[in-house]
């Protein structure tokens, strides 16, 4: 650093990550995922600096190896705090090597600043040597140094960018300290990594990637199989951690089953399977996910609530052409609260469809919202889907037909939602069988069976399926003939 008196005591924090957070951090405990994987990364910067240093020294074959890897690669379950560890990193690297040029990198500034760079700022501020860098909304820097020379800056990846101008996030970066952060890496673009090897060619150049992994394919999924003898590479299982509650495991555990894609993803920190016959697969879900759609002008806003009985959440969603603007849980066990939700929401911003579920206790709640809000020009639309299908000679009934749909929406990249686990969970729970063919998709006595609890927000979704995606059209009731042989002339509600 640049202070002669404390070059002692920088030294001796650069050789040992456990020193320093004593030192400078001690409200930060390192769990022992969080101090293996620490170790490691400290052991990756010092073989690279010793053997890129000293080329033609005697070194290890074994310190030679580790000297050419890339970077650390973390795939993990949720909540195990391996943003905090990049944080902790970060302001280690920073502190102990001179004249360092750093980049964080994630798919949106949203994702950087409410993870990453939340995390540095927070850590920054119970720093002992806080007084020596300082934090702004897209940069952190040593103060001496005036952020020119001596900093980590934040960048995002803009995915409607052509590949090679993503490539260019990382571009201009070369100095003899340089760390690249990928955070919630699967969500990066590929074409962005695509520069590292050009890019990470001095003394101590290297990459820490961290992320869930939500998709099985991929630049960051790679570090972890294809590509992962060259990464130094950790998997941590949310079983695991000293930060992730039981009851949280044992939630998820019983609403989607050890074996679903949530559980995998969320706890056990691996990948997607692609399972078969499932109604909507784990890849199209994710690829939906804040997918840059704008609903046109004349796209009509959509409420659609699944009714919650026998201890459900109720789930209100609200929908603007391809767009799923939001979804709200209430666990109201009285209908009465339901409507007076429901009423509440619709007056504040009515929609001009309102879809409902009218089984069980929904037959009461829906015809008492529509008789509220029958004076406000609001099409209040009941989806009984335990009737026919419109379709009969290829669905079993309504439902499995309003699943498949959008199952279609899905596939043809027509949707976007917003990035809510509990929903992706949900979308991904239900298979289907065609093996009659005629499709039937899994039902909710099916899904309990199984040991997975009902997709009560993705089946606030399918529901808005009972109109067509890009307008909104009256289909006719499936028992009246006359009206389905008419179904071109369908009216514009």
């Amino acid at each position: 650093m640049a202070r002669s008196d404390e070059s002692d005591i920088v030294l001796a924090w650069s050789k040992d990550i456990e020193k320093y957070v004593a030192d400078t951090l001690p409200d930060f405990t390192f769990t022992r995922q969080q101090l293996v994987a620490a170790k490691a990364f400290v052991e990756l910067c010092w073989a690279k600096l010793e053997v890129n240093s000293n080329p033609n020294g005697k070194h290890s074959e074994k310190l030679r190896a580790l000297s050419r890897k890339f970077g650390m690669s973390i795939m993990s379950g949720v909540g195990t705090g391996k943003g905090a560890l990049a944080a902790v990193l970060v302001l280690w690297f920073l502190s102990v090597f001179p004249y360092p040029k750093c980049v964080a990198v994630s798919p949106s500034a949203r994702q950087l600043r409410d993870n990453l760079w939340s995390e540095l700022a927070k850590w920054h501020q119970k720093s002992k040597i806080k007084e020596w860098f300082v934090w702004q909304s897209d940069k952190f820097f040593l103060k001496e140094c005036n952020g020119q020379q001596w900093f980590i800056s934040a960048r995002t990846a803009n995915p409607r960018n052509s590949a090679d101008e993503q490539a260019e996030t990382l571009a201009g970066i070369h100095e003899d300290f340089v760390l690249i952060v990928g955070d919630e890496a699967t969500g990066v673009p590929d074409p962005v990594f695509r520069p590292l090897e050009a890019t990470l060619t001095r003394k101590c150049n290297l990459c820490l990637l961290t992320f869930n992994p939500t998709k099985g394919k991929g630049f960051a999924y790679d570090t972890q199989f294809k590509e992962r003898d060259q990464w130094v590479t950790f998997r941590w299982n949310s079983e695991e951690s000293e930060l992730v509650t039981k009851e949280s495991i044992d939630r998820l555990e019983r609403k989607y089953g050890r074996e679903s894609n949530s559980f995998r993803i969320r706890v056990l920190g691996l990948p997607p399977l692609s399972g078969e016959n499932e109604v909507i697969p784990w890849d199209w879900i994710e690829e939906a996910v804040d997918r840059e759609l704008e609903p046109l002008s004349d796209d009509k806003l959509i409420y659609s609530l699944d009714v919650g009985a026998g201890g459900d959440d109720s789930i209100l969603l609200k929908k603007l052409g391809p767009r799923v603007l939001s979804l709200e849980a209430k666990g109201y066990n009285e209908s009465t609260k339901v409507v007076d939700w429901a009423v509440r929401e619709t007056l504040a911003q009515p929609p001009t469809v309102f879809f409902g579920d009218p089984i069980g206790w929904g037959w009461g709640v829906m015809g008492e919202i529509e008789r509220r809000v029958k004076h406000m020009n609001v099409d209040v639309v009941q989806v009984n889907v335990s009737e026919h299908a419109y379709q009969p000679d290829r669905f079993h009934r309504l439902r499995d037909e309003l699943w498949w749909t959008l199952r279609e929406e899905f596939e043809r990249g027509h949707l976007s939602i917003p990035d809510d686990p509990i929903l992706k969970g949900d979308l991904n729970a239900p298979h289907y069988d065609d093996s009659t063919g005629i499709i039937k998709v899994e039902s909710k006595a099916d899904l309990k069976r199984r040991g997975v609890e009902s997709p009560n927000r993705a089946d606030a979704l399918m529901m808005t399926m009972r109109y067509g995606a890009s307008e909104i059209r009256r289909r006719p009731p499936p028992r009246d003939k006359a009206r389905q042989r008419s179904r071109e002339s369908w009216r514009t509600a």
